[in-house]
């Protein structure tokens, strides 16, 4: 199998590498279990799907704000060029990067799901950046850019498509 691109990349003092490749899959995917499911990204739950089920939002940055603000207030208390700032960043950084698995997690976790599991996805049409920019109600604004609902709908595309080969996902 010939590797068509390698990135190598560096996230929070870690180094990572992938490769990309074409896969095309030895036997079709066995037959989903339900045909169609309507999924309603939301504020209070991450996900409300048609037949009732709804799951819970992971409100990772939320629990980890006063980590993230205490190791903010450290770095900035630094001497620019130290190697102490270095540390105190690479510090920062992890917990960005820990905050943002958890969400991809659960993210993945959620949208692989449906994908095995459901033969057509509907997912509501969200201007999501014009919902960040209206602050009514005020409160939405600010933790709407935690919660993930672009990244939700690029997840459920890349499940999609790799748990599909027929059908794939319907937006509406």
């Amino acid at each position: 199998m010939p590797v068509k691109n390698v990135t190598i990349s560096k996230r929070a003092d870690n180094w990572y590498i992938s490769f990309k490749y074409d896969w095309e899959p030895a036997l079709l995917p066995p037959l989903k279990k339900r045909p169609v499911i309507g999924v309603d990204v939301g504020i209070n739950t991450l996900a409300t799907c048609s037949d009732g089920t709804t799951y819970a939002n992971v409100k990772a940055y939320k629990q980890a704000k006063k980590q993230l603000t205490r190791s903010q207030r450290r770095v900035n208390k630094k001497e620019i060029g130290s190697k102490n700032r270095a540390k105190a960043i690479k510090k920062l950084a992890k917990l960005h990067k820990k905050v943002a698995y958890i969400r991809a997690d659960t993210l993945h976790k959620l949208t692989a799901w449906l994908a095995k599991n459901h033969s057509t996805i509907v997912i509501e049409d969200l201007n999501v950046s014009g919902m960040l920019k209206n602050h009514n109600p005020p409160s939405l604004a600010p933790p709407g850019r935690g919660w993930g609902w672009v990244q939700t709908v690029g997840f459920m595309s890349s499940s999609v498509n790799l748990h599909t080969s027929v059908s794939g996902m319907e937006a509406s």
